[in-house]
């Protein structure tokens, strides 16, 4: 009997081993090895302080939920592709006959004794090719992860984009009030000299305590965008700093023409993703075709007679003959399948077009409006209050024209401020789109010409 077991268990390592797919290079978005570059850890005290975008997004990226429950449909693929590439587990069976009979076979006098090892050989090339839809499986749940950091990348954008205005609409109502104060002790003067009239004194006390009014509620409006921001990238608003860094202000030199992001378009994050899944699509085909014939089985064992006192071997083979069942709807459904999302992608590539044509012709508008703001409106608005400031200290004006250029220079403001976060919004918008920044593909057609 020990030969036999020898026989048997020296069987087992010819049915094991299997090759392991190589992966490929992955496919990367511009954008976010940008913002990782950019992303620098802070020392000390600073560690706790956020106050660029590349630290909220650093934060973001570390604890935010969306990003770890990605994290783990990755490691879920990467699960997956293991358990495709192993090969069927070996059958041992056993067999005992002739037990318990009567005459001759009472007892154990006549018992007879298999022991039977199986194994489903894949040589069908089912095993290569669920390998290959296991692969570009885990291939599109890492390009899902890059999707949902992406996405993370633009609500952080935005979000932080949005404090910034709060931060500088705060600044615009304190200087208000600081000119307000200003025009009151200026009114109370010529009131105390007998050049104008009490009454104007009590406008200017008024209009002071309207703007302090407006500075209170920019102050919650400020608290409030802070802690948007800070749910945005999950953690608590006591870790924003009282002042934000960034850009606000800053423009690009010239936006990227309609040629340029149109052919940027195609490698687009959502059509690369829908490449991916035209990939994993047809190795599904590849591998329903291989199912139209299934692996054959080889057994091998021995058996034992203890009427002749002797073991003999045997060896068997089994093959299911593709008759009737050779997978033909299977393979149908999955070529319409890969048609359907060839189809799909075109449609996609439409809608996408669609799409980036309007935030470019929004961007463009935007940039356009916020540059005459800086060149004609703001340099303008300035001037004219400072000279009706000017003018009203000596008496060419009166109080409610000066109240009137002041509300007009600071509606201006806020509107130049308003306009600013449209662009950065829609900016942040195709940027997450394209997933490239428009800062560099900017710079890289100025460097080219």
């Amino acid at each position: 009997m020990d030969k036999i077991w020898a026989l048997c268990l020296g069987v087992i390592p010819l049915f094991l081993g299997c090759r392991s797919v190589k992966p490929k290079t992955p496919m990367v978005i511009p954008l976010l090895e940008k913002a990782t570059t950019e992303e620098t850890e802070p020392v000390g005290k600073e560690k706790q302080s956020i106050q660029s975008f590349s630290r909220a997004f650093g934060q973001a990226q570390r604890s935010h939920p969306l990003l770890q429950a990605a994290t783990k449909a990755v490691e879920a693929a990467k699960g997956e592709q293991i358990q495709a590439g192993l090969w069927p587990n070996p059958e041992l069976e056993a067999d005992v006959e002739s037990i318990g009979g009567r005459n001759e076979l009472k007892g154990l006098e006549s018992i007879e004794g298999t022991l039977l090892l199986s194994q489903e050989i894949p040589l069908t090339g089912q095993l290569s090719a669920q390998k290959k839809v296991a692969y570009w499986e885990y291939k599109i749940a890492l390009w899902k992860k890059k999707l949902t950091e992406l996405e993370l990348w633009r609500r952080v954008r935005i979000r932080f984009f949005e404090a910034l205005f709060a931060q500088e609409r705060l600044k615009l109502y304190q200087k208000l009030v600081d000119i307000a104060k200003k025009v009151r002790q200026s009114v109370a003067a010529q009131v105390r000299a007998g050049k104008v009239s009490p009454l104007e004194e009590r406008r200017a006390t008024l209009q002071l305590a309207r703007v302090q009014i407006q500075l209170q509620k920019a102050e919650k409006l400020w608290e409030a965008a802070r802690g948007r921001l800070a749910a945005t990238i999950g953690v608590s608003k006591e870790k924003l700093p009282r002042k934000l860094q960034g850009d606000f202000f800053k423009l690009m030199t010239v936006p990227p023409a309609w040629g340029e992001l149109v052919r940027l378009l195609e490698s687009h994050p959502l059509l690369r993703q829908m490449d991916l899944e035209i990939a994993r699509q047809k190795a599904v085909v590849q591998l329903e075709s291989a199912r139209a014939l299934s692996d054959p089985t080889i057994r091998a064992g021995a058996q034992y007679y203890r009427e002749a006192k002797s073991h003999a071997f045997t060896f068997g083979f089994g093959w299911p003959l593709p008759l009737w069942n050779r997978n033909q709807g299977a393979i149908q459904a999955a070529k319409a399948n890969l048609e359907k999302l060839y189809a799909e992608r075109q449609a996609l590539k439409l809608d996408l077009l669609g799409e980036l044509y309007r935030l470019q012709q929004r961007l463009a508008a935007l940039w356009k409006q916020v540059k005459t703001m800086q060149r004609e409106v703001l340099p303008q608005a300035e001037i004219n209050l400072e000279a009706t400031q000017l003018g009203y200290q000596q008496g060419k004006f009166n109080y409610l024209q000066l109240l009137d250029v002041q509300r007009t220079f600071f509606e201006i403001q806020t509107e130049y401020l308003e306009v600013l976060l449209e662009y950065h919004t829609t900016k942040a918008e195709i940027e997450a789109f394209l997933g490239v920044s428009l800062d560099q593909v900017s710079q890289q057609n100025r460097e080219s010409k």
